[in-house]
């Protein structure tokens, strides 16, 4: 700062500043705004002690607002008279700019006259200024003017703005907007918005403080629109008509609307017409009428709803009264919830009526299906004969008849479940331990390849809440599989949530002619022997035995044949499992037989006998001339050939442990006399995993990875362990 400052002549200051970082500066709050970064300015100070004036010129190059950074940030800043003057200040971003000009006059009545005009803006850099989101996928290129003009305690507005460019989700958009606000009430002079295909306009007068009539209307456009909107997963087809007027006041709304739907649904399931005809009114949503329409097949659903539009929160106690009836309605509707359901067919009648109140509903009525056959999308198996008769009984959901054939067999499932208000205010389904639903199976055919080809018996119980996480639903039961093979793919899962699902002691029973196929490799399971599931579904646990046929055990250039084998899993010892094996290979007239037993991996015994009888280190030798390697003798052959055999048997146990986690990669490795490793990996992108792997030491050690798998044994990663250090490895792996 210098200058001068004389009684006659009044003040004479020239101020300067470089970097002055605003977060130094004590500025007026504007609600939670942001303002960060650094300015330069020079200005003047002129006028009197009493009456002075001032002007700056300010700019910046790191301007934020609400973590929004400017490129560039400059303006004029004058005070006199009582007077701020913005002479503008401009700010840019990219192609984007925004120009602020006006005055703000503090007199004894404060009055504000400021003017801000759009070039090239974006929707989103406008919501990011003021902290606010949309919770909609709805951005686009802006131009236009806003206005603000009067008593700063009641200023008159007006906004006109044209967006030339813009996109709702996937669906382009044009449109502009005109709407002023005078004393308390905005009136939409003008508000339009074109899609591809049909407009959305508004018109109307919405008063904060007397009666408003707004009315909106959208017209010939695609239901598909709605998807953004609502988060649906599948595209919608169909054309969307509709007109929703408000009026009243501010304390007593009331709300009409008007919905058609043509040609509607998703692809393989759509509906002829699906007509929607309310109003809310005191405090209640009035259905007139719901009608959905597909080949005369007829759902209609009316009633009334206590819904607060303005909290968007029904009111648990206020009484309801709703109904739904079903006219000549298919199966094939199911295809309009799910797109797992591949085709449906047969007839369903019923009724539904609720009562009481949102928090304690009353229901009456029933549903009945005769004949139906449902297909699931990726099961060869179709689902026939299907007879269901639910009947509802107050807060009771009783399943009175429900009976399927699947592949020659019977399915049939019977209980109840009630419905109560959740611990979070929500509804949910409780089903008691005491009277569980039962899912019984009589020689029932599953054929959804590549995983299941087998025939199933058995009863599966069912209980548990659904909508109250501290009570998960639970199952227990005994199944018997029998005449086909389960498979294990060996391909990352596919993606889904895991669902909360606890097992209580499900028992697999292994019936005759049933095996694991893994790969080129098939395991015959024991006939009466069986696995026990337990744990969750985010964590199982496994309790029984896996038996392997005859196959080939190559390990150093000898190739043994796997006689027998299996591997017995018990809950207390977690991934250890008690190993038995028996191999035999042919050196020359000398035939070696190799035993293993034990719990793997460091109480495991290997015995090494041969005809004619030779000694374990010329049964060794025998083995180093027979696979060419000099330092056999030197080596652990027997630790080699215990992780080989216990690759095999292990490997479809990991593979289906992995699948259940929703991991590409679950392994044991037992290699020499090293502890036990567990190695968990997940597929990020084709090629690219990223893994973890446990060694259980008498101090475990642990070591992420991140892994480029660019060729079959071939990969390069980065790693980092447990001290910290990162390192970069390039890899090949083979075996011998």
């Amino acid at each position: 700062m210098a200058g001068t400052f004389d009684r006659l002549t009044g003040l004479g200051l020239d101020i300067s500043a470089r970097g002055l970082d605003l977060r130094d500066i004590v500025l007026p709050q504007i609600g939670s705004t942001r303002i960060e970064g650094r300015i330069d300015l020079v200005g003047r100070i002129t006028g009197s002690l009493a009456a002075s004036a001032v002007a700056i010129e300010a700019s910046a190059a790191d301007l934020t607002v609400n973590s929004l950074r400017f490129d560039s940030a400059a303006g004029t800043i004058r005070w006199a008279d009582r007077t701020l003057r913005l002479d503008p200040v401009d700010l840019r971003i990219g192609d984007e700019r925004y120009k602020i000009s006006g005055q703000v006059a503090l007199a004894a009545a404060p009055r504000i006259s400021l003017t801000s005009s759009v070039t090239g803006g974006r929707l989103s850099t406008l919501l990011g200024l003021a902290g606010a989101r949309l919770g909609v996928p709805l951005d686009g290129t802006i131009n236009g003017t806003a206005t603000l003009d009067g008593p700063v305690a009641n200023p008159a507005a007006r906004l006109e703005l044209a967006i030339p460019a813009g996109r709702l989700g996937d669906h382009p958009l044009a449109g502009h907007v005109d709407l002023t606000l005078r004393d308390g009430a905005v009136t939409i002079q003008d508000l339009e918005f074109k899609f591809r295909q049909g407009r959305v306009a508004a018109a109307g007068r919405y008063d904060l403080g007397g009666e408003s009539q707004v009315e909106v209307s959208g017209s010939d456009l695609e239901f598909d629109v709605l998807r953004p909107l609502f988060k649906f997963r599948r595209p919608l087809l169909g054309r969307l008509d509709f007109t929703m007027q408000l009026s009243g006041t501010l304390a007593a709304p009331e709300l009409g609307l008007d919905v058609e739907v043509t040609r509607g649904g998703v692809a393989g399931a759509t509906f002829d017409s699906l007509v929607v005809s309310a109003f809310h009114r005191n405090g209640l949503l009035h259905l007139v009428q719901g009608l959905l329409n597909q080949d005369g097949h007829k759902i209609r659903a009316s009633g009334s709803i206590p819904f607060n539009p303005k909290s968007l929160r029904f009111d648990d106690l206020a009484p309801l009264d709703f109904r739904v009836s079903l006219a000549d309605v298919n199966l094939s509707l199911l295809r309009l919830l799910t797109d797992r359901v591949e085709d449906a067919r047969g007839d369903v009648h019923g009724t539904l009526t609720v009562g009481g109140t949102v928090a304690a509903p009353r229901l009456g009525g029933g549903l009945r299906v005769d004949g139906g056959t449902v297909r699931i999308r990726g099961v060869r198996t179709p689902i026939e004969s299907l007879a269901l008769n639910v009947v509802f009984d107050g807060n009771t959901i009783r399943v009175a008849q429900a009976s399927a054939r699947l592949g020659g067999g019977m399915a049939r499932l019977d209980g109840a479940m009630r419905l109560a208000l959740a611990p979070s205010n929500g509804a949910m389904l409780e089903i008691p331990q005491d009277t569980p639903v039962v899912l019984q199976a009589s020689n029932v055919r599953l054929d959804a390849p590549p995983l299941v080809n087998a025939r199933f018996d058995g009863s599966v119980r069912l209980w548990g809440a659904l909508g109250d996480a501290r009570r998960p639903l639970t199952t227990d039961g005994r199944i018997v599989a029998s005449e086909g093979t389960l498979t294990v793919a060996g391909g990352p899962p596919g993606p889904g949530r895991i669902f909360p699902l606890t097992f209580q002691g499900l028992q697999f029973v292994a019936g005759r002619d049933l095996a694991l196929q893994v790969g080129g490799l098939r395991f015959s399971l024991k006939p009466e022997g069986a696995l026990l599931l337990t744990g969750t579904m985010a964590s199982p646990l496994l309790d029984g035995t896996v038996e392997v046929q005859r196959g080939a055990v190559t390990v150093l250039g000898n190739t043994f044949d796997l006689q027998e084998g299996s591997a017995t899993f018990r809950p207390a010892l977690g991934l250890r499992p008690q190993i038995s094996a028996l191999g035999v290979t042919q050196v020359g007239p000398t035939r070696i037989t190799l035993e293993v037993h034990g719990t793997a991996p460091d109480a495991l015994t290997l015995d090494l006998r041969s005809d004619p009888s030779l000694s374990q280190p010329e049964i060794l030798a025998l083995l180093g001339r027979q696979s060419g390697i000099s330092d056999l003798l030197t080596g652990d052959v027997a630790g080699l050939l215990r992780a080989e055999i216990t690759r095999r048997l292990l490997a479809p146990v990991t593979l289906a442990i992995g699948r259940a986690l929703g991991l590409s990669e679950l392994t044991v490795d037992y290699d020499f006399e090293r502890p036990l490793r567990l190695t968990v990996g997940k597929l990020l992108l084709p090629n690219l995993y990223v893994t973890a792997t446990t060694t259980f030491e008498e101090h475990a050690r642990w070591l992420w990875a991140l892994e480029y798998r660019f060729a079959p044994g071939w990969q390069f990663a980065f790693r980092v362990g447990q001290d910290g250090r990162l390192t970069a490895i390039f890899w090949y792996a083979t075996r011998i």
